[in-house]
């Protein structure tokens, strides 16, 4: 399948979690790995996946730093096609909370797990970005940047754009 740019649509969608200090960061710039992100998924090259949890405290950080934000989410949330999925139960949330050291944290990163994403972008390297959650979780953890690199220079999930068409007229 082609999509209108040329660019081969890809077989299969490089699946992404968000949470809210990757979403803020995509909200905040109009740059960056994070706001790359959402325009990848605008064209539906990638998924991005948040949990309740994720709405919830962007909106409390937005009310706090950057109120005008809450229109721009609104409209990226639907433009980006972003999936909201149920937030963890205490279950799936107890096992990450040794390994983050923080309860909050711990339920990201079970929604994170449960969402069954490829990745997590995130910039708390504080609770998230530690060897000791990446080495504890079955998907790749690391900045918009990071994901960007990881995923994209191997051309896993973007196909190079086609050759223009030739004919035989042409020669």
């Amino acid at each position: 399948m082609r999509t209108g740019s040329g660019m081969k649509k890809p077989e299969k969608h490089l699946r992404i979690f968000f949470d809210a200090s990757a979403l803020f960061s995509a909200l905040h710039s109009n740059s960056g790995g994070s706001r790359e992100l959402l325009i990848l998924a605008e064209f539906g090259i990638v998924e991005i996946k948040i949990s309740r949890r994720v709405l919830a405290e962007i909106d409390r950080v937005l009310d706090k730093k950057y109120p005008k934000g809450k229109t721009l989410l609104a409209f990226i949330l639907q433009q980006s096609r972003i999936q909201i999925i149920d937030d963890a139960d205490e279950a799936g949330v107890g096992i990450y909370r040794e390994i983050t050291g923080h309860p909050q944290d711990a339920a990201i990163l079970a929604e994170a797990v449960k969402s069954g994403c490829d990745a997590m972008v995130t910039y708390d390297r504080k609770h998230l970005l530690t060897e000791r959650v990446k080495q504890a979780v079955p998907l790749f953890i690391g900045t918009a940047g990071d994901v960007i690199q990881h995923f994209f220079s191997s051309n896993a999930f973007l196909k190079p754009y086609d050759e223009p068409p030739t004919s035989d007229s042409d020669h």
